[in-house]
């Protein structure tokens, strides 16, 4: 082999490397990241809290906790949107990393919409909470939960529901609710669910709900549409961004998000500081509880003091008094 044909391989193999490297990576279509963050979140795992930036993944185990007037837009590899609202608690208790798994989500306590379109074969996506389980393959939801009820509001697609008793889920008994329709489950429902073979109940969306649900999710930010794929987006827009009629109207929607937007941060601002203001006077009183109780202590000590003194001084006066009267007998 002589050296111009060396040479033509080793320029190939380095083209090819070259070429390799900047090829972009497919996105994990398993993977969840978060993308926007507004107020008071963290997420907790076994290295400890850290405050989420956008990309960063969120791994099995982690818990993302939201404060008050905080919320967090994350997404599910390019085919998933999931917006968790304030005050709220999600485990995420199953991630797959691979073709035909499942992911599944737990929310203790808190809000959830999440919008997921169609899912590969054998993969499947749920929410549980401490009283229902919500599986999907390709649709838009809300749940909510907090200690005593649980509800799943289906905006678009289909949602199967399993009633939850005792953290474990009654898989014989199931409901699949679809478009506008609504399953809100209590502890007593699932034991007339469970025991008394009663039917799930499943009523409609009314208006009012309809529209807190997309006011709650009424804009996305821009860097969020972005990481999604197309079948995503229109869904998305779909369900909490209708096309708008006239550029006037799409301006007043922009100038409404805007004033949300301020408004979140500034009723952030003010929990915050009313936080540290009661933390400030807390901290005052315990400073002052201590000064009391040292300045008690140091009086009792000082009154302690004062009469052992007083003690040591009327001894010494009883023993002067009693030599000064065996001095004053006569001598015989």
């Amino acid at each position: 082999m002589n050296s111009d044909t060396k040479n033509a391989i080793k320029i190939g193999m380095i083209l090819l490397i070259l070429s390799a490297a900047c090829t972009p990576r497919e996105t994990d279509p398993f993977a969840l990241k978060a993308q926007f963050v507004v107020g008071d979140v963290k997420v907790e795992s076994a290295a400890g809290s850290r405050v989420p930036a956008p990309g960063d993944t969120i791994l099995e185990s982690d818990t993302v906790k939201t404060g008050p007037y905080s919320q967090i837009d994350m997404v599910y590899g390019e085919r998933g949107f999931l917006r968790l609202q304030e005050n709220s608690l999600l485990r995420v208790s199953e991630l797959r990393e691979k073709q035909g798994g499942g992911t599944g989500l737990s929310l203790d306590q808190g809000k959830i919409f999440v919008v997921v379109s169609k899912l590969a074969k054998g993969t499947s996506f749920s929410v549980k909470t401490p009283l229902t389980l919500a599986a999907v393959r390709g649709t838009s939801f809300r749940v909510s939960a907090d200690a005593k009820t649980a509800r799943i509001d289906v905006v678009a697609g289909k949602v199967t529901v399993n009633p939850v008793r005792e953290g474990k889920v009654v898989e014989e008994v199931s409901a699949v609710v679809e478009n506008s329709q609504a399953v809100e489950l209590t502890p007593e429902k699932v034991a007339a669910v469970v025991e008394k073979k009663e039917a799930i109940p499943v009523q409609e969306i009314s208006a009012d709900v309809m529209t807190q649900i997309k006011n709650e999710v009424r804009e996305v930010p821009a860097e969020v549409i972005k990481k999604l794929e197309p079948e995503s987006v229109r869904e998305l827009k779909q369900v909490v961004q209708p096309p708008s009629q006239d550029e006037a109207l799409q301006k007043k929607k922009e100038e409404d998000e805007r004033a949300r937007q301020a408004e979140l941060a500034s009723k952030q601002q003010q929990a915050l500081a009313d936080k540290r203001r009661r933390d400030d006077a807390a901290k005052r009183e315990r400073e002052e509880q201590v000064n009391r109780e040292k300045q008690a202590a140091e009086l009792a000590e000082r009154e302690r003091i004062a009469r052992e003194n007083a003690a040591k001084a009327e001894k010494a006066r009883k023993e002067k008094e009693a030599k000064d009267r065996s001095s004053n007998i006569p001598t015989l």
